[in-house]
């Protein structure tokens, strides 16, 4: 068969041909490199960090919180952190979960795994929790097991060494590690820190390479370390005697507080019954978690009349020795009689009379006072004026508490704020404080006239383990005159004396103080009961000057209508005793 030589035309046209198709072709590869290059740049960068850049996320250490303790003048710690694990697992990389629920059992005990065990056969799950709260010795007996497909996470929790010693105080931090009430709640961004960031690119075991621009390191800020004004050993001993005293007559709740009047530190803060904040999650009855000190306002009582005393005094309308008409007891306004509950007294008494036998007819005499002789808006200005916005009430007063309750107080120019609740405001009904408000406008009241911030905190300790002190704010001076803050002094002092305090109190010290018993409101009838009633002691003790404020209440207490305020007498008694020979305290 004869075959045509291919004419050299058609060898030219398919040399052509396959030209064009390598150009085609290296422009489809230009454009595919160009669009992966350039448009699509941002996106294979992103992919690449994926697996080349890995990120860590570095965990503070929480804040520890120390008190003081004033016989050494060192700190001790109230809470510290303990290193945890969390155990878990990957199902899809379990090899033997008998295995895995034979060593848990043995080593964290099976109620801490019953849970969680049906769940490693559940290919649906990446991550599963196994045991939580697991120690360090406990998790390094899992660790040795080489178990297949379990991890170890590294958490912190809180440890007391002083057991359930201020626990409403402290509060707790739960599980998500947030705090939870008390100074755990309120000083929660402080004690948390901030959290750090590790990013760097790593080859394919994760090995960091040289440092480039996207390599960070941001290590993690620790939280405070908090050193409280709480004096260990005053804490201890007031928790002591308020359990002692409220069992004794049965109350429901108790609370007390010691403040240095002179800063607004509080030195002790108790509540009756408490828990142990190791345990919280025990706890059944949520209201154990309430610091009664700040959260629960109430109807003072007779407390007050130190107070409504004092802005008298200031306002140069009453004396010590000024008098009222006590008649037969009882006092009118409007159509409301007010009586006392002793009747047998002068039918002149005098104001310091009025604090030693608390008569309300006295406290409703020193508001007319204020009116120029007779209850008028002018008086009730005035008063509102030195409760409100001197002493404060009404408002929170920034203690580093959560929950912290402002109380109550009427305005003059509201509907309800009339003359009959004005005359009731001087003894303490009509209103709602709480006792850290009670007891840091009574300090402004004895200190000279200065109001300080009541706070828990004294400082924080340093990462040298130095003490950096706070300084205490001031939030008014001259609430009352120097001289009047005197006269108060020695007026509540007499009234004390006059009344237990010759029989109970160290000879030759400067200790002060006002009973109160609250009534509460019936349910039922929605009037004013002595069946249940609050107890309550106010005062001071020192030698020339007030060295320490106090607050006492009972509430609701078996035995009586006065069993309360008797009991909060008693247990106010004995710390200032103890106090005097534990701060050695000189005599006048």
């Amino acid at each position: 068969m004869n075959m045509s030589p291919i004419s050299p035309p058609s060898l030219f046209s398919r040399v052509q041909h396959l030209q064009w198709l390598v150009a085609v072709v290296f422009v489809v590869f230009a454009l595919r490199l160009f669009y992966i290059q350039v448009v699509q740049h941002s996106y294979y960068v992103r992919e690449a960090q994926k697996t080349q850049i890995s990120k860590l996320t570095l965990f503070p250490e929480r804040g520890k919180v120390f008190a003081r303790d004033g016989s050494t003048g060192e700190v001790v710690p109230l809470v510290l952190n303990e290193t945890i694990y969390t155990v878990f697992a990957d199902p899809h990389e379990v090899k033997d979960a008998a295995k895995i629920q034979t060593v848990l059992t043995n080593v964290a005990g099976g109620e801490m795994i019953r849970d969680s065990l049906p769940y490693l056969g559940d290919m649906a799950k990446r991550y599963v929790v196994l045991a939580r709260q697991v120690t360090r010795t406990q998790a390094e007996l899992i660790k040795k097991e080489n178990l297949p497909g379990v991890g170890l996470q590294k958490d912190t929790r809180r440890v007391y060494p002083e057991g359930q010693l201020a626990s409403q105080l402290l509060g707790y931090v739960n599980t998500d590690g947030k705090g939870q009430y008390g100074l755990e709640g309120s000083m929660n961004n402080r004690l948390t820190g901030k959290t750090g960031l590790l990013q760097a690119v790593t080859d394919v075991r994760r090995i960091p390479l040289t440092i480039g621009h996207d390599n960070i390191d941001e290590p993690a800020v620790n939280g405070d370390n908090l050193v409280l004004s709480i004096d260990r050993n005053v804490q201890f001993q007031l928790e002591q005697m308020l359990q002692a005293h409220a069992e004794k007559v049965h109350v429901e709740n108790a609370s007390a507080v010691v403040m240095d009047p002179n800063t607004g530190q509080v030195i002790a803060m108790a509540n009756y019954p408490t828990y142990n904040p190791a345990q919280y999650n025990k706890v059944t009855d949520y209201r154990l978690f309430q610091n009664g000190v700040t959260d629960n306002a109430y109807e003072p009582g007779s407390v007050m009349k130190t107070l409504t005393v004092a802005s008298g005094l200031n306002e140069g309308v009453i004396t010590p020795n000024s008098t009222f008409a006590n008649a037969g007891g009882c006092t009118t306004v409007e159509n409301a009689q007010i009586c006392n509950v002793l009747r047998n007294v002068p039918a002149t008494p005098t104001i310091q009379q009025l604090l030693t036998y608390s008569l309300n007819t006295g406290a409703v005499s020193v508001l007319r006072s204020l009116g120029g002789g007779s209850i008028t808006k002018a008086g009730r200005d005035k008063l509102y004026d030195y409760f409100a916005h001197r002493y404060r009430f009404g408002a929170p007063t920034g203690i580093e508490q959560t929950g912290e309750s402002a109380g109550a107080i009427v305005s003059p120019d509201d509907p309800e704020g009339g003359s009959v609740k004005y005359a009731n405001m001087t003894f303490g009904q009509g209103m709602t404080t709480t006792m850290v408000q009670v007891l840091a406008a009574f300090s402004a009241v004895i200190n000279g006239g200065t109001y300080y911030k009541p706070t828990l905190i004294y400082g924080a300790q340093q990462a040298d383990t130095t003490l950096k002190t706070q300084v205490p704010t001031i939030i008014q001076k001259g609430v009352i005159a120097p001289e009047h803050s005197a006269q108060m002094r020695d007026l509540v002092w007499h009234a004390r004396y006059d009344n237990t305090g010759k029989t109970v109190d160290p000879v030759g010290y400067h200790v002060g103080g006002k009973s109160g018993t609250a009534q509460t409101i019936d349910p039922r009838t929605g009037a004013y009961t002595s069946d249940r009633t609050i107890g309550s002691y106010l005062g001071f003790v020192g030698g020339t000057v007030p060295k320490y404020a106090i607050m006492v209440r009972m509430d609701y207490a078996e035995g009586g209508t006065f069993a309360g305020s008797i009991e909060a007498n008693a247990t106010f008694g004995d710390i200032a005793k103890w106090l005097i020979s534990y701060s050695g305290i000189t005599p006048n």
